[in-house]
């Protein structure tokens, strides 16, 4: 019995469409003929669905002698509509690769206009306007009254600067040639739209450093040879330069130092890191009433000081 309740209660369970007299109406049947196991709940379902009740309820005896076997086909009506539901989803797929950069919240009318019109031969126009969200007046509203390019000529001006100067002309200065040569009148923003719209991009120029040599490629021996404590003035002096940023700017420190007591002989400050900023050092620390016959240099050869005018 409780076999039997089990069996009920999981063919109920994977088939809603039978009663419970119909459910024990299968089983008895079934019971009677010996051949109950606990696999016949889904077969029983599978005969259903694609049978019917005729074949259902039939005996293993009864089928054997009257066979029917009913195939289940969809039919036209079914299939019309599994065709139209097909085609409906090739269309939102192409209409979501043609407008993968927009949106029904942030796309313009005028572009969904644009991807509908195209779309438009392979697709119904009323698919098309459900899919995108664009009413249908706005459409014919863009169909019948095409806009006019308000800056045609302005186009037509802006390339023709643009290919008089070598096509070195930017946006700012196409803007300055539009105002003073033709009087027109201009945002900078709209010449920048303009420009993308003609694909006009200036040349940037380069930088070109030129770089006087005038390196003796001598490397002088290290002389000092670490020696940083002199007992007599005026033995060995240190010089260096030093780099500082002050105001978003840059300043340039020179400084020479005698080793012998560390007194700063003299230092100057410039703007630009050239040969007259360590020159101007080295005037400022000379004393002609000192005596210089035995004086060394120490400085880290770098090119500023391995100019020919450099002692």
């Amino acid at each position: 019995m409780a076999r039997r309740i089990q069996v009920k209660s999981r063919f109920r369970h994977h088939l809603n469409e039978l009663s419970y007299s119909q459910t024990a109406r299968k089983y008895d049947m079934y019971l009677t003929s010996g051949s109950l196991n606990d696999t016949l709940p889904a077969r029983w379902v599978y005969q259903y669905r694609l049978y019917g009740k005729e074949r259902f309820f039939q005996t293993p005896k009864d089928y054997r002698k009257n066979p029917v076997r009913k195939f289940h086909k969809p039919s036209k009506e079914v299939g019309k509509s599994l065709e139209l539901k097909v085609k409906h989803l090739a269309m939102e797929l192409e209409y979501t690769k043609k407008t993968y950069r927009l949106s029904s919240k942030t796309g313009t009318n005028k572009q969904k206009y644009q991807v509908v019109k195209e779309l438009r031969r392979k697709y119904a126009l009323k698919d098309l306007l459900e899919i995108s969200g664009l009413p249908k007046s706005v459409y014919y509203n863009y169909e019948h009254h095409k806009e006019t390019d308000k800056y045609h000529d302005i186009k037509i001006l802006i390339s023709e600067i643009f290919d008089a100067s070598n096509k070195t002309y930017g946006y700012r200065r196409i803007k300055l040639a539009l105002q003073n040569f033709y009087q027109v009148k201009i945002a900078y923003k709209t010449v920048i739209k303009l420009m993308k719209e003609l694909h006009i991009v200036c040349k940037v120029r380069k930088k070109r450093y030129r770089y006087i040599s005038q390196i003796s490629n001598k490397i002088t021996p290290n002389l000092l040879k670490r020696d940083f404590k002199k007992e007599d003035p005026n033995l060995a002096w240190v010089t260096d330069v030093s780099e500082f940023r002050f105001n978003r700017k840059r300043l340039y420190l020179s400084v020479i130092q005698d080793l012998y007591n560390g007194e700063v002989k003299a230092y100057q400050i410039s703007r630009s890191q050239n040969q007259d900023l360590i020159l101007k050092t080295l005037n400022k620390a000379i004393n002609p009433n000192e005596d210089l016959s035995k004086l060394l240099i120490h400085s880290d050869q770098g090119i500023l000081y391995q100019s020919p005018k450099y002692p």
